[in-house]
């Protein structure tokens, strides 16, 4: 999955092409609204929805150039930071990083599991 077209992922088509539809329906809501507290607020969102549209036509994502299948381990220094990979968490790219020798990392995960440092 990361060396995927990740613009091409079903989820993130979805939101995309959700988003012209959803900036439509804002601006129907505003032209029936007569409080102005409320026109104001879905002023915000248009033009928040607008430019967060304009800006997510323009990404241009970049491979990674280093993965790992389970584990990697990368030296920084006099620092080693441990990556894993323990199977899919709330995404299916999850990675636990840690820095055992600074103690950065307790082994607790969320649903119970835990990682052996």
């Amino acid at each position: 999955m990361l060396l995927s077209n990740s613009l091409a992922m079903p989820l993130y088509k979805n939101y995309l092409n959700g988003l012209p539809a959803q900036i439509d329906d804002l601006k129907k809501q505003l032209a029936t609204e007569s409080d102005a507290t409320t026109q104001a607020s879905l002023e915000r969102q248009i033009s928040s929805a607008e430019n967060n549209l304009a800006s997510q036509r323009e990404l241009k994502p970049t491979p990674p150039n280093v993965t790992l299948t389970d584990h990697l381990t990368l030296y920084r220094g006099n620092r080693e930071i441990q990556i894993r990979y323990l199977g899919r968490g709330h995404t299916a790219g999850d990675v636990v990083v840690s820095c055992a020798r600074e103690g950065r990392h307790d082994g607790r995960l969320p649903h119970g599991r835990t990682v052996e440092t």
